[in-house]
């Protein structure tokens, strides 16, 4: 049973999202009505041949384009007639804000699960539901990470519970949703395959990439080279910074490509090494997750951590990025019953979106990002340090004492 003081923070923080939705707007409203125009106005397996230039440029894969096409329906019936509609808003808005709820219920019954503590669960869920960082981007930008962010979580709930193709599902509605779902695929099937679960590997992987080929075929067939640009890791705004990238003064959700531009003044030709590294710090953190594959909660640890490897080493780590990290270190600290100072990187990067929506930084502009790209910067290393070295330095040193104990005998 779910407690009624839950219920009640879930229906506060589902009316304040839902009281900021239809009168807030901005870059990402215009994209999604522009797409829904298009949904209107074109052939279905068309889509992306018409969206992915401007004035749309929908970069995405398609599950978030299927919701549009619903909250189309109401611009075909005359609901609304542009972007600054309050019901469009409304409407465009409303799947997100369920989704954030849904995400804080999750983490919840995640929590509660390992931990059998309503109140230990209680806290991560509530600071999830009503961080001003994860409102902002849901209720006022209109972007959808929090629906990936809930069929991972539920990939998870579903793995740990050895249902193999109810996670496939899920898993492959993430991969259908946002492209950072990719970076999960090799460290999930390292822990899998560790645990010599290979008919679960298998199923997992199947029903995923089943459900991924069956909602792209339609694409594939009518607009193959769009699609397949449209659903790739890199967009055009990643490969126009590589040549521009220190005109972004005020990009500071960039993080470490941030700091050393900063800090050495790096020719552009330098961030193109962003790929490699992003390949490299994968490999290296799926080897470290098979060797932590023992830990019951190493599943969520993965999910983490390998989106802390993208935050660190990415070249442009958009703000609707981070919601991912924030709601697993919300699980990440109930479940490991961490103080929760844990929160404080959460709250600096918080203040970020009300200081540049009034346009004012107390500490200076230039201080200000740099303080922002430290705190990303921190709290994905640190997270990578939890996630990964402590168990692999208790695993060295049962290694190193067994060496020793062999040489006396």
């Amino acid at each position: 049973m779910v407690p009624k003081k839950l219920f009640l923070f879930l229906f506060l923080g589902g009316m304040l999202r839902l009281w900021l939705s239809y009168s807030t707007g901005g870059f990402d409203i215009r994209c999604w009505f522009d797409s829904v125009k298009i949904l209107s106005s074109s052939n279905f397996s068309e889509f992306y041949r018409f969206a992915y230039p401007r004035p749309a440029e929908y970069e995405y894969p398609p599950i978030w384009m299927f919701i549009l096409s619903i909250v189309g329906s109401g611009y075909r019936l005359g609901w609304y007639a542009s972007e600054l509609s309050p019901i469009f808003r409304f409407l465009v808005k409303f799947p997100i804000i369920v989704s954030d709820i849904l995400v804080s219920l999750v983490i919840f019954l995640q929590i509660r699960r390992w931990r059998r503590d309503e109140d230990s669960a209680l806290v991560p869920a509530v600071v999830w539901l009503f961080n001003p960082f994860v409102i902002y981007i849901s209720s006022i930008q209109g972007m959808f990470d929090s629906i990936c962010i809930l069929f991972l979580l539920l990939t998870v709930y579903d793995l740990e519970k050895d249902s193999f193709v109810r996670g496939g599902l899920w898993f492959g509605l993430a991969l259908l949703t946002k492209q950072y779902a990719y970076l999960a695929v090799p460290p999930l099937c390292a822990v899998l395959l560790k645990r010599r679960v290979f008919r679960g590997v298998f199923l997992f992987l199947a029903t995923s990439a089943s459900l991924f080929f069956v909602f792209s075929l339609p694409f594939l067939l009518g607009s193959p080279s769009e699609y397949i640009a449209s659903i790739g890791m890199a967009s055009r705004l990643e490969t126009s910074l590589c040549t521009r990238y220190q005109h972004y003064e005020g990009f500071f959700f960039s993080g470490i490509w941030y700091l050393l531009d900063k800090a050495f003044h790096l020719p552009s030709d330098t961030f193109y090494l962003y790929k490699p590294a992003i390949a490299s710090s994968m490999a290296l953190f799926t080897a470290l997750c098979y060797l932590n594959s023992d830990r019951e909660t190493a599943l969520n640890d993965t999910l983490l951590g390998s989106n802390m490897v993208f935050t660190l080493v990415g070249l442009m780590i958009n703000s609707q990025y981070l919601v991912f990290p924030m709601a697993f270190s919300a699980v990440n600290i109930g479940i490991h019953r961490r103080n929760y100072a844990w929160f404080i990187p959460e709250a600096i990067l918080s203040t970020y979106f009300p200081l540049r929506t009034l346009d004012y930084a107390p500490i200076g502009v230039r201080t200000y990002g740099l303080l922002i790209a430290f705190t990303v910067v921190g709290w994905a290393l640190t997270h990578l340090v939890k996630a990964c070295s402590v168990p692999n330095m208790a695993f060295l040193r049962l290694q190193i004492h067994k060496v020793l104990d062999s040489k006396v005998q």
